[in-house]
């Protein structure tokens, strides 16, 4: 059973960022993965397959076939054991295992009796989530077995790394958060380098799910392709836009200073607002600034600005560095 597990607890930090690289988190699940739990079943011929991500606090369902509960393959007690480990964690029955006996999962009637689950490691090593089979009956598993669940984590990073390579969003046409935070390092670099101006301007949509549930079936991809046309057709041909998550956007402003990306941000408001009134858009503005390490970071302050706005119930947040009050963003509605 299992494999050798590390020293080190893996830093939550660290595997935020990559996960944030993936840019996977908001997405729920996606086909691609749930191709990959088909054939997980198909292998081993099992009832249950999962795929799931985990920063060390927080865990999302990527993927699931035959789980009772969307959110089954969760909070199981196999899955830390999974995540310490550099090879497959397989239990053959987890009634006898003093690990595993006393889970509610495995107690219940028709409970599950034997897993077999490989931690995804990204190039770097980092553990950032879990793929992984279940049964109610036992299984006696092989080392063939853990390989061949090994082949198919390195599957799945291989997958998450193929999106590294696309730099559009197919949804909206706007660059991806890995793409969009790319071109933000760039100009940070060039700032730090040569000096000039430039600001983020992060924009939240709040309302769209009400929106679509009252539009029907199919009407939430056209609610946000509607909205970023509608704030790509103010932006700048300079200008680029980011989405960030389903209901948030970016928009990076070359050569903007914070009054004029101020400016920016009114009138991305104001020509989302046309959509429909139930619309509610936040904005949060941050400049860059020679303080700023990383464009993560840079995007970091605009978001924290924008969600401070909203704590004040304020449209527009502002973050000034140096200011009296730096975490409370100027009124700016």
């Amino acid at each position: 059973m299992g494999g050798d597990a590390y020293d080190e607890r893996p830093d939550p930090g660290a595997t935020l960022r990559l996960l944030e690289r993936y840019d996977v988190l908001e997405a729920g699940p996606e086909e691609e993965f749930e191709h990959i739990t088909d054939l997980a079943r198909l292998i081993f011929a099992v009832p249950m397959a999962a795929i799931s991500l985990a920063d060390g606090h927080r865990q999302w369902l990527k993927a699931q076939r035959g789980l009772v509960a969307r959110h089954g393959a969760l909070d199981l007690a196999f899955t830390p054991y999974v995540l310490a480990s550099d090879a497959a964690l397989m239990v053959d029955d987890a009634r006898y295992d003093p690990r595993f006996a006393s889970d509610p999962a495995v107690r219940q009637d028709g409970g599950i009796r034997s897993y077999l689950g490989a931690p995804l490691r990204t190039p770097e090593g980092q553990a950032i989530g879990v793929i992984c089979i279940m049964d109610t009956v036992p299984r006696d598993f092989s080392e063939v077995d853990a390989e061949v669940m090994q082949q198919l984590a390195r599957m799945t990073i291989g997958n998450l790394e193929l999106r590294l390579i696309t730099s559009k969003d197919a949804q909206t046409g706007a660059a991806t958060r890995r793409a969009f935070l790319d071109t933000a390092g760039r100009e940070l670099e060039r700032r730090h380098r040569y000096g000039g101006r430039v600001a983020i301007v992060a924009l939240a949509l709040e309302g769209l799910g009400q929106m679509a549930v009252e539009r029907g079936p199919g009407a939430g991809d056209a609610l946000v392709a509607e909205a970023a046309g509608a704030v790509q057709g103010v932006m700048r041909r300079t200008d680029v836009l980011g989405r960030l998550g389903p209901t948030s956007f970016a928009v990076l402003l070359s050569g903007a200073t914070a009054s004029e990306a101020l400016q920016a941000a009114r009138r991305f408001r104001e020509a989302l607002g046309v959509i429909d009134h139930k619309l509610e858009v936040r904005a949060g503005v941050a400049a860059a600034s020679a303080d700023h390490a990383s464009a993560m970071e840079w995007l970091a302050e605009a978001e924290a600005a924008l969600t401070l706005a909203r704590a004040h119930g304020e449209s527009l947040g502002q973050a000034v560095r140096g200011a009296h009050d730096p975490g409370r963003p100027a009124r700016l509605n």
